[in-house]
């Protein structure tokens, strides 16, 4: 089966069992009548899906829309990349959208690309909104600033080159990274088991201190005992 769907021309051949010539024939004409389309959409398989745009491909699934020139949606049910979204994809979940050039949104549901080169990978009611923002997952995340990533619950990273951790389990308030250059981290506890270096020099931490005051307790042990042997030969020098 050859298919071409486009704003102005629907075209489908089958061939089967058709002399050679007669199957040439038809292949040779179905080019022909794609050559002079302006518009030209590709939906392989699915149910009332739509590749509107230029060289827009949607491969299967239910009520997708593939609206942009080289967009395309992979499955799922009532995915849209948008007209103006160039290049982007959305790979399958339900009821996602594309609209930034060369962006992309995986899977999951209700998860929106807004900008360029930005990327959602999963998850439920995920924002990507700025240029190469990013969200791998979890749910009511947004990376709303450039460069940016957000991921967790509730997490909001609005600066540039910020990000916002969410992983607070009543989320009633948003993990909110404001600034540029920001990382936030919204949890009840952080157990970092590893040594920390800021700008290259080793972070003092509990386990450290905890260390340092056992040599001190050892040193001041000495310490005492070297202050009792000289109080003796005080004593036996004044007698």
């Amino acid at each position: 089966i050859f298919s071409h769907k486009s704003s102005s021309v629907a075209v489908s051949i089958v061939a089967r069992k058709l002399p050679t010539t007669t199957m040439w024939m038809s292949k040779l004409l179905v080019a022909a009548l794609c050559a002079q389309t302006s518009s030209a959409g590709w939906v392989y398989s699915g149910n009332t899906n739509a590749a509107e745009g230029d060289n827009a491909v949607v491969l299967g699934g239910d009520s997708n829309q593939a609206s942009a020139t080289n967009g395309l949606v992979g499955g799922g049910s009532a995915n849209q990349v948008s007209e103006k979204a160039t290049c982007a994809v959305i790979g399958g979940g339900g009821s996602n959208v594309n609209t930034g050039e060369y962006a992309t949104v995986a899977a999951g549901r209700k998860n929106r690309a807004y900008s360029n080169y930005a990327t959602v990978s999963g998850g439920y009611l995920n924002r990507a909104s700025g240029r190469f923002a990013h969200v791998p997952g979890g749910s009511r995340n947004t990376a709303g600033g450039r460069y940016s990533m957000a991921t967790g619950f509730n997490a909001l990273a609005l600066g540039d080159y910020s990000g916002a951790l969410g992983f607070k389990a009543d989320g009633s308030s948003p993990c909110l990274s404001r600034g540029d250059e920001t990382l936030t981290i919204c949890a009840d506890t952080v157990d970092i088991q590893a040594t920390l270096l800021i700008d290259g020099e080793e972070l003092v931490t509990s386990r450290a201190l905890a260390e340092t005051n056992d040599d001190l307790r050892q040193e001041i042990a000495i310490l005492k005992e070297d202050m009792l042997a000289m109080r003796k030969q005080l004593a036996q020098l004044m007698q």
